[in-house]
Order: C-alpha cells, then structure tokens, then sequence
C-alpha cells in the first residue's frame, strides 16, 4: 500500500488534471441521493480487497459465490447470485492492488474495441478482456445483474457493464467508485444512457485521468460517461446528471496542488464519506 501511496503521488505530481468545474452548481438543489443504497455497492467494493475466505463466508449466506481473478493484471472478482425468491446476481471487480495495476492505470494508449465498436483505454480493456469470459461464465441473461468496482476495476466494471448490454444481459445497475476515464468522446456518444453512477472523492485525483495532453487533444481526449455524485465535506455533496457530469475543465495540475489527495482514493475513505451522508 506505501507503494501505491508513493506511485499514485507521482502520477498526479507529474500530470496535469481535468477536473469538474462545480461553480456553477447549487448545493441545495442537487438530486437526492439514497446513500443506503450507494453503501450497498461500496461495501462490496471495498470487500473485494478482502481474503477469499472472508468473502464467501459474508456472501455464500444469501446466494452462491463465485471468485476468479486475472493471471497478468491481477483482477479480483466475485459474483453472489442471491438466492430465491430474489432474482438478482451481483458483479464486483476490485481495483488498484499494486505498481502494475496503477500503470494500467495512467496508460494513454488506445485501442479499438471489437464487441463495442468504439475506442477504449488499452490497460483497461486488455484487464478486464482477462477476466471476463470467466465472470460471464457465472452469469444468467434471465437475471437482473448490479456491477460494482472501485479505481481499476471501476473501469472493468463499466467496461463489463459495455460488454454485457452488447449481449443482451439485463444490467440494472453499475456504481463505480474512483474510476479512471474509459473511452473518447465517440464512445461517449454511443453508451451515454447507459445505468452507470460514478461516486467521486472530491479530491480523488484518479477519478480524472488519464489527463488531457497535447498528445491526446490531437488523438482524443479520454472522456467520463454517466451520472456522478461528487460527495464533498459532511453531509454535502453534487449530483450531476450525464451531460454536467461531461463536461470539465481543464486546469493546470499546480492550480489545484492543495486540493487533490491520493488517500481520498482509497476504498475505506469512500466508505466514510457515504456514510456521513446517510440520513
């Protein structure tokens, strides 16, 4: 975890940043938000980075459990198929664990996706490629299917959430906790109205790379799809809808080098801040 730490204060050191611009918004009209029902996919979130053994022992008591993980990216994953009379299957996929997964994550390099048609992050898409035909291997298409992930495996959850819409699985849901940026704006276009909710530490600074770059601006800027909560102090926090939630600005990193804070990433921290918030 000190490595991590240590990694990820580089990267945002070295980087500039685009960030949402929330000047504009009011506080006291954001869009309520059941806090109860975020925590649900947080928790599972944070309880992937958990021993196999403690996992099924909390899950296996409602439904049947189901782990795998990636052999190169080291993607965890489970999947709890709750029992009757529910007719609902969970999804999550932990995130960063180590160095080789945070240079999945600041990776710029693009690729072209045969199942969606659109461009995708490279790291990201070759992760979750790993796990994937495995994970839906545990699922039903007659099932009513929630993903959940957090930092990398927030990016192969929207990226599972892509891949299974295109097969005709039936996706209720999918809350993403720090998630990096996934495709360009053509991807944008095409799965904006997709059930993605992406929960955001206003000073998490993965949730905005990769960052814009002379090189991206000619190649195509990697942009966010889906609704965002952008939890703030206490009990505050934004909800923006997908196209406000689209749209940032882009800032020099220095401009905001006493805002951003890499433990504001991690799991437990988000965790806190959702409960703050529950009424």
């Amino acid at each position: 975890m000190y490595k991590l730490f240590i990694f990820l204060s580089l990267v945002v050191l070295l980087t500039s940043c685009e960030t949402v611009d929330l000047k504009k918004y009011d506080l006291s009209s954001s869009q309520v938000v059941d806090f109860d029902e975020v925590l649900k996919f947080a928790e599972r979130a944070a309880d992937s980075y958990k021993p196999d053994k403690d996992v099924k022992r909390k899950y296996s008591k409602h439904g049947k459990v189901t782990l795998g993980y990636g052999e190169r990216f080291k993607l965890k994953w489970f999947v709890q198929e709750e029992a009757a009379p529910s007719n609902t299957t969970w999804v999550t996929i932990r995130g960063t664990e180590n160095v080789e997964n945070v240079a999945a994550d600041v990776d710029y390099t693009k690729t072209d996706d045969r199942i969606s048609g659109i461009e995708m992050h490279k790291g990201f898409r070759e992760s979750t490629k790993e796990i994937y035909p495995e994970l839906k291997m545990a699922l039903s298409r007659d099932r009513e299917i929630l993903i959940s992930g957090h930092s990398l495996g927030g990016a192969a959850a929207l990226i599972t959430l892509i891949w299974l819409h295109e097969e005709g699985y039936k996706v209720k849901s999918c809350y993403t906790f720090g998630q990096p940026k996934v495709m360009t704006i053509e991807g944008r276009k095409k799965y904006k109205m997709l059930p993605l909710v992406r929960v955001i530490n206003k000073d998490d600074p993965v949730a905005v790379v990769p960052p814009t770059t002379i090189i991206t601006a000619v190649t195509g800027n990697f942009r966010h799809i889906g609704d965002a909560i952008m939890l703030q102090d206490g009990s505050e926090y934004y909800y923006l809808d997908e196209d406000d939630a689209s749209r940032t600005s882009v800032t020099k990193f220095w401009e905001l080098i006493d805002k951003f804070d890499v433990k504001d990433h991690f799991m437990e921290n988000y965790i806190q801040n959702i409960q703050i918030k529950r009424k």
